[in-house]
């Protein structure tokens, strides 16, 4: 039996009474609802659509159907209609228990609704309201390949589970009945129409976005930012359906039948067991306050013909025209690859800062990015414009670029000036010929150890040694340059596992990589702590950040301080694939880090 009084204050929401005190005097608040007759049934193949009415106040609210619930067969237009009269089932209360009696599906829209007075005194048949506010964001998890199997979606909703209890207290789950999932999060504060909008620095607006866009951009935010799931493309692909991402989506109510399976919905714990449905769960599913910040970012932005939304000037040339070609060279090689070097990523954002595009036009680049993140893509942006262009600097050069990142992830640059040619090495070293190295020759050691490499970076161990973590002779002697770094090839494969690990985005990874080996080559054995402390002291400007985007804040010098603890597991972990990978030796009976040299 179900409980009726559970299902209305569903119906009601976090937010109905909240909602219904704001409405003026024209619409009805509601939720748009749907009842699906099962197999087996006279009316199989017919549903209802129609709309819950949020009536009351004072803090008791309650909810009211009209007088009549209409049947119709979606797909034959002579079907012949059915209508069942609420009055003589008892009620709300009454037709919520004959749906659950007669095994009948009853669903209920993410978002709140309204209906206008007019409509309801006019039209004795009303089905559904315009989309008022966003309430709740809804990911449904099957499997795409049609299996029977649930193991295959189960895990990867397990796996999930574990990713949502960072930003919520507990989602709110729901099995379907049949083959589906669905993880359900509630919005810190209703998004209602027309609040949605950009505005100009006289406080104009310039934009204004419709409930279904913000919903999309929401629903992308939640399904593929690292700082929400953070799914990749191959589990989205094969178990979330995206086409449905729309705020009038209908969730299923735990405790009614699915009309094909014949078997009940039910809200899951975190363990995946049924429990008892709670519609106050929700309230421990409450998303964070940065998704109403983040969220406008995955927002597809107007454009012009051919896709260029620049707008300002920089001298005589405007938005895309003003862009270096190198630079539009950068860009095209990140949409194509999904990845750039950071000191290219810094290029491209400055120079378009400089030719007048939006912060928004800024992003819509930056989403190609494999590791694209709004909340740090906009730190780029502020930071870039801070310091480089609101105090007189200019964007990046080209020669820059091709100077640190020094053909890692980044394309064949031309700058369109004549080099000067290369002073000659005092000691030149030819590059080794690939058909001169023998298979039975390579190392599928760690070389400080001994052991066999224990990841896929063991294809990578010969290469990093036969390229020497030591400082390039210089030139002139006498004018030599401690500054200088190291010369270190770092495999790429390295730096993923290690983001993989720490779930974070590779180009901030590779920073504190490339922190560690340069100090190691200067200090080549040294004590774990102290390599801690150090690098939590770092001056370095990719440092620094890095250590910003994940959270690290040292206050004080001591290991029992929370950001030197929070640090000591990132560098740990680097430390842990350096070895594998043949870089370095750790003592561990005297917590010592030594670099390999060779």
């Amino acid at each position: 039996m179900v409980d009726a009084g559970k299902v209305k204050k569903f119906i009601v929401g976090l937010y109905g009474e909240e909602l219904l005190s704001e409405v003026s005097g024209g619409f009805f608040i509601g939720r748009d609802l749907r009842a699906v007759a099962p197999k087996g049934d006279k009316l199989t193949g017919y549903h209802s659509r129609f709309v819950g009415l949020l009536d009351g106040g004072l803090g008791v609210v309650n909810v009211k159907f009209l007088s009549m619930l209409f049947f119709t067969k979606p797909g034959d237009a002579q079907a012949r209609p059915f209508a069942l009269d609420v009055g003589k089932y008892g009620g709300v209360d009454g037709v919520i228990q004959w749906f659950a009696d007669n095994g009948y599906a009853l669903q209920v829209s993410l978002s709140y609704t309204r209906i206008s007075k007019d409509k309801l005194s006019k039209e004795s048949r009303v089905f559904s309201g315009e989309t008022h506010a966003l309430y709740l964001v809804m990911i449904e998890f099957e499997d795409k390949r049609g299996s029977n199997n649930l193991d295959p979606v189960k895990k990867v909703v397990d796996e999930v589970i574990d990713r949502a209890a960072t930003f919520v207290e507990e989602p709110f789950i729901v099995f379907s009945g049949n083959k589906s999932y669905y993880l359900v999060f509630a919005l810190p504060t209703p998004v209602k129409a027309g609040t949605a909008v950009v505005r100009d620095r006289f406080g104009r607006v310039v934009r204004e976005y419709g409930l279904n866009e913000v919903y999309r951009a929401i629903f992308d935010l939640v399904l593929r930012d690292k700082s929400y799931l953070g799914l990749g493309s191959e589990v989205i692909e094969r178990f979330v359906d995206t086409q449905v991402a729309e705020p009038k989506r209908l969730l299923r109510i735990p405790g009614f039948t699915h009309e094909v399976s014949g078997k009940p919905t039910m809200q899951l714990g975190m363990e995946l067991t049924p429990i008892d449905f709670n519609p106050d769960a929700l309230a421990k599913a409450i998303l964070p306050n940065s998704v109403l910040t983040d969220y406008w970012a995955y927002i597809d932005l107007p454009r012009t013909e051919g896709g260029k939304a620049g707008r300002k000037t920089t001298g005589e040339r405007t938005g895309w025209d003003c862009l270096p070609s190198w630079v539009k060279s950068l860009i095209d090689y990140l949409r194509e690859t999904g990845e750039l070097c950071h000191y290219g990523r810094m290029a491209v954002a400055g120079w378009m800062i400089r030719c007048g595009f939006t912060d928004e036009e800024i992003h819509e680049v930056f989403k190609h990015a494999d590791d694209y993140n709004p909340r740090i893509t906009q730190y780029h942006i502020n930071d870039t414009r801070e310091k480089y262009l609101e105090k007189g600097g200019k964007p990046m050069k080209c020669a820059t670029v091709i100077e640190k990142c020094n053909g890692y992830k980044v394309p064949d640059l031309d700058c369109k000036f004549t080099r000067k040619p290369a002073a000659p090495s005092a000691d030149p070293k030819p590059k080794a010929k690939p058909a001169e190295t023998k298979p039975e020759e390579r190392r599928e050691t760690a070389p400080s150890t001994g052991r066999p490499v224990q990841t896929r970076l063991a294809k990578f161990v010969e290469k990093p040694r036969e390229e020497k973590i030591e400082t390039k002779p210089e030139t002139k002697p006498a004018e030599p340059k401690p500054e200088a770094k190291p010369s270190v090839s770092i495999p790429a494969a390295l730096i993923e596992d290690v983001a993989r690990e720490l779930r974070a985005p590779a180009t901030i990874v590779e920073a504190l990589v490339n922190w560690v080996l340069d100090y190691l080559s200067k200090y080549w054995s040294v004590g774990f702590d102290r390599l801690v402390f150090d690098l939590a002291a770092a001056r370095d400007e990719e440092v620094r950040f890095a250590l910003e985007v994940l959270g690290i804040e040292v206050k004080e010098r001591k290991i029992t301080d929370y950001g030197v603890a929070k640090l000591r597991t990132i560098v740990s972990t680097i430390i842990k694939y350096l070895e594998r990978a043949g870089f370095v030796q750790y003592v561990r009976e005297d917590y010592t880090v030594n670099l390999v040299k060779n």
